[in-house]
């Protein structure tokens, strides 16, 4: 096998991954109202529900793992990388707030426009706090670096403390229903997943899966009973906690492992065309709300698959059609 064969099978399986996770995040916000004491059927639907907790954490990693390396030594490295990559993220994140900024204004009253000019400049709404978030590890990124061991260490306990704190505020006391911006956008929250990234990219990656398969089970056990036990006291119970946390430390020391990289397969249909979904994640990312907006209005919330597959074309369409007509205006503005 050629260099140039391993080094396309390598970015083949990393796009593979962001298409997994992008439509585990699809498929996350289409999904229907669970309940942790209900019929089978819903108890198997809260079951899916936890496998899919490990989609921001898989991209954080993906981004962490291909940024370890970069070199931001100077001030002028650092400069201009911050000049290249935020815009890239931010300024189609602005622009598909746009409508959303538009509406809100319309439903509410003068009061309420610094509050929502606010929400605009800092990704607030719908789900964008992800683009706050990573621009955040972008302006880190050159204190983190050369990724060491204790700093994956100080990451975890900063995430630790930062997610049992959340849940304390948000299901113990119940202070109230927090913007998404302000419960996971901070981060603090997250960290530890983008530096185990970053770790992974400057480590081997032929270790054993035995402790991380282990952890992985184990984890996804306890998220359960910590789901159900949040959920007595009034919440869902089905996205972050500090089970699904571990759940998702241990999900991307598996799937980052050489051992499952090098059995990827990039001619198989089905790997290709999640690939190909990869490739255009972001711009998935950025505009399926609309298309999850447009569809509940005309598909009974409990068609699950139906929606999240109608979702996932009608998102992919318009985006390849403006990468076609007009692909550098689509990339700097649109985010495709």
């Amino acid at each position: 096998m050629s260099l140039t064969t391993i080094v396309s099978s390598r970015n083949s399986y990393f796009d593979f991954l962001r298409g997994l996770a992008i439509c585990m995040v699809v498929a996350i916000h289409t999904g229907p109202t669970y309940s942790f004491e209900g019929s089978l059927w819903s108890t198997l639907e809260v079951f899916t529900r936890l496998t899919l907790n490990v989609a921001v954490p898989t991209f954080l990693a993906i981004s962490g793992f291909f940024l370890a390396k970069k070199s931001l030594y100077t001030t002028t490295e650092r400069l201009s990388f911050w000049k290249k990559q935020i815009p890239k993220v931010y300024i189609p994140c602005l622009i598909w707030s746009l409508p959303l900024f538009a509406l809100s204004i319309y439903n509410s009253t003068l009061n309420n426009l610094p509050i929502q000019i606010f929400k605009l400049l800092f990704c607030g709404f719908s789900v964008y706090y992800f683009v706050a978030l990573i621009i955040q590890y972008y302006l880190l990124l050159p204190w983190l670096q050369p990724f060491k061991i204790k700093i994956v260490v100080i990451a975890g306990i900063m995430s630790t403390i930062s997610i049992l704190s959340i849940t304390y505020l948000t299901k113990i006391l119940d202070i109230g229903s927090l913007p998404l911006i302000v419960y996971a956008g901070p981060f603090p929250i997250w960290i530890v997943f983008f530096v185990m990234g970053g770790i992974l990219r400057r480590v081997s990656r032929n270790y054993k899966l035995t402790v991380p398969l282990c952890l992985f089970l184990i984890s996804f056990v306890l998220q359960y009973f910590e789901g159900l036990y949040i959920s007595k006291l009034g919440g869902s119970g089905v996205g972050m906690k500090l089970s699904s946390f571990i759940y998702s430390a241990a999900f991307i020391l598996i799937i980052f492992s050489k051992k499952l990289e090098t059995k990827y397969n990039p001619y198989n249909r089905l790997n290709n065309i999640i690939e190909k979904i990869g490739n255009i994640s972001f711009g998935i990312y950025l505009i399926h709300c609309y298309f999850i907006i447009l569809f509940n209005k005309v598909i009974p919330y409990h068609y699950w698959v139906t929606d999240f597959l109608l979702v996932l074309l009608f998102t992919s369409i318009p985006i390849l059609i403006a990468r076609r007509i007009a692909p550098s205006f689509s990339k700097k503005y649109l985010g495709f």
